[in-house]
């Protein structure tokens, strides 16, 4: 069996707090892209065994281990029985004890990129063992077992657009309203940048003030309404809420590379009343810039300065809205076709 475990972006993304067991509240939007994807083959070893070409080319199948792995494309570190596909196996394995397989897997979805392509990974491990083996897992079943090997795991069993909550790992399907034929979702790397999770959170501080607001008449900023001098970053440099100057360029119209998210690390800018992201998208996406933000900017940024200059970079080639997604270092922009 092969499937096609694709990307995600995150569509806006708030830190509300840190929990005691350590790991931190979030708020986001998760939406699944289909453009870039990895591919993902699983076979019985009984199966492979009965073919002496694959016996020659993977000498330790003769050996009847319980699953081996063959990475392909970008090559991943670490060891290879931590990858989350080998994971994914073992947790199935341990409570059905389905049969031995081989997994290939091909990798196209770069990794430290904060597109999730390990844990879409993982989760169609999952969803491919259920059905190769009619274990007869619902979507729920699958989500939870997910949810035990990573915190976005669980979003790629539907594959659905959903606001997720908790860690990660609550998730609630939306309706999405520019999945259409009108838009393209576009993403990019900088060359050679990588953010590690741990990175992100660390340069991150945290307002308790920072809760999601219903976006209301009286908590939504009216788009060509200068906010009040308390809410500026600079005279040069709008803050959310300003509206952008006819040309759209992106000296008027976003901020300076990192002064947003420097200030904001410092504690100086952050807005307190953000818009609940599910009632922001309702919003016409030429809005979303002042309204949509992913907190891990302003601690990715200042250290990235490549990221935060490919974010500009789109909005200066026509993009509607442009965000870094997850911890980085991936950018993604929408584009009117």
């Amino acid at each position: 069996m092969i499937t096609y475990p694709n990307c995600k972006i995150n569509l806006g993304l708030h830190v509300v707090g840190r929990r005691p067991d350590g790991y931190h509240d979030l708020e986001t939007l998760f939406l699944p892209v289909h453009d870039m994807c990895d591919e993902l083959e699983i076979t019985t070893i009984d199966t492979l065994l009965s073919q002496p070409q694959a016996v020659a080319c993977s000498p330790d199948l003769g050996e009847q281990p319980e699953c081996t792995l063959t990475v392909q494309g970008i090559a991943l570190d670490g060891n290879p029985d931590d990858n989350l596909c080998m994971r994914a196996y073992r947790l199935l394995h341990d409570e059905f004890a389905i049969p031995a397989v081989h997994i290939r897997l091909k990798k196209n979805i770069p990794f430290g990129a904060g597109l999730g392509g390990g844990s879409s990974d993982a989760a169609f491990t999952l969803k491919m063992l259920n059905s190769m083996f009619s274990l007869g897992l619902s979507d729920a079943d699958l989500e939870r077992r997910a949810a035990r090997l990573g915190a976005d795991c669980a979003f790629f069993i539907r594959n659905q657009p959903a606001y997720a909550t908790g860690i990660g790992d609550v998730l609630e399907p939306i309706e999405f309203p520019i999945l259409n034929s009108l838009f393209s979702i576009q993403i990019e790397i900088p060359e050679g940048e990588h953010v590690s999770t741990k990175e992100a959170y660390a340069g991150l501080k945290l307002d308790p003030t920072h809760s999601s607001v219903s976006l209301t008449a009286d908590s939504s900023p009216n788009l060509g309404e200068l906010p009040d001098s308390t809410d500026r970053v600079s005279s040069s440099s709008p803050k959310l809420g300003e509206q952008p100057d006819s040309t759209d360029r992106v000296s008027s119209s976003s901020p300076k590379l990192g002064e947003v998210a420097a200030r904001s690390a410092d504690g100086g800018v952050c807005q307190p009343r953000r818009p609940d992201l599910r009632q922001a998208i309702k919003e016409p996406i030429e809005h979303w810039r002042h309204l949509i933000v992913n907190d891990f900017e302003a601690s990715v940024f200042p250290a990235h300065p490549a990221i935060a200059a490919l974010k500009d970079d789109m909005y200066r080639r026509g993009a509607l809205y442009a965000s870094m997604t997850g911890s980085g270092a991936a950018v993604f922009g929408i584009f009117r076709k």
